[in-house]
């Protein structure tokens, strides 16, 4: 019985610590591999900038859709003073983890748009 609920307890907390550090993490991954990738891509395979953009944004989606569904099972009120610490800690870092991976999703999408409109190959 307790072996189940810690691991229940840990899938939870890895639920909400991808949401909150997974999507920086992909970012910083879909950034390294888009100016990575970029010379390479130049003689006609800028397809593959197209999907290190899409694959980062699924990715941080996802963060952000584990972090919105521990918000919900917590409870989707503001927590008060008195409120018990699991709660209010995974209510916190769910809605953090939301606004975190929406930003970062914001970001890729604007750091992925100019391998829509350039060409990597311009000196």
């Amino acid at each position: 019985m307790s072996e189940s609920r810690a691991s229940d307890s840990l899938a939870k907390d890895v639920a909400l610590w991808a949401g909150v550090l997974g999507t920086p993490v992909i970012w910083s991954v879909q950034f390294l591999l888009g100016y990575a990738l970029a010379p390479w891509s130049c003689p006609g395979r800028q397809v593959v900038l197209y999907g290190v953009t899409a694959t980062g944004l699924l990715f941080a989606l996802v963060g952000t859709v584990l972090s919105w569904r521990q918000w919900k099972r917590a409870g989707d009120v503001a927590p008060d003073d008195d409120e018990g610490a699991p709660f209010g800690r995974r209510r916190f870092l769910g809605a953090l983890g939301m606004l975190v991976g929406v930003m970062f999703a914001v970001l890729m999408l604007a750091q992925g748009l100019p391998a829509f409109f350039f060409d990597p190959c311009w000196n």
